[in-house]
C-alpha cells in the first residue's frame, strides 16, 4: 500500500493513507515498521497509523471518509465472515481484500465489486 501511495503522489494525485488496527491484532513494532517504510519512501506526511479500538460511530465516520477500504488479511484467523468488509460494503465503499475465509463466496467480480485481477473464485 505504501508503494501505491508513493506512485499516486508522484503522479500528482492527492492521497492519504489512514491505518486503523485494533490493539489486540497489531502492536507498536508493526506501527513503527509501517512508519519507517513510509519515511524511506518519502510519504510519511501522507500516512497515519492508529492502534486503537474504534467505537461504532468512529468506525462509521472512518468508512464514510474513505474512498477505498483495504482488508489485508493473510490468513483465516479472525471472525468469519470479516465484519470489517461487510461494514465497509454496507457503507457503499470499494473494498480491496485477500482471498481468505468466506470472502470468495460473497465478493464477486462484476456483481458487487469490480476487480482488476482475479484468481479462481473471488477477487484479490
Amino acid at each position: 500500500m505504501l508503494k501505491v501511495i508513493k506512485r499516486l503522489l508522484d503522479g500528482g494525485v492527492s492521497t492519504h493513507l489512514l491505518v486503523y488496527a485494533p490493539k489486540f491484532q497489531y502492536n507498536e513494532i508493526g506501527k513503527r515498521n509501517i512508519l519507517t517504510t513510509a519515511k524511506y519512501l518519502g510519504v510519511e506526511k501522507n500516512v497515519n497509523v492508529f492502534l486503537e479500538n474504534l467505537e461504532e460511530d468512529e468506525k462509521l465516520a472512518a468508512y464514510n471518509l474513505a474512498d477505498l477500504v483495504v482488508f489485508p488479511a493473510l490468513q483465516p484467523t479472525a471472525v468469519d465472515p470479516p465484519i470489517t468488509v461487510l461494514e465497509a460494503m454496507s457503507c457503499g465503499k470499494s473494498v480491496l481484500t485477500s482471498r481468505v475465509q468466506s470472502l470468495p463466496y460473497f465478493v464477486e467480480h462484476g456483481r458487487n465489486v469490480f476487480c482488476q485481477f482475479q484468481l479462481g473464485r473471488g477477487c484479490l
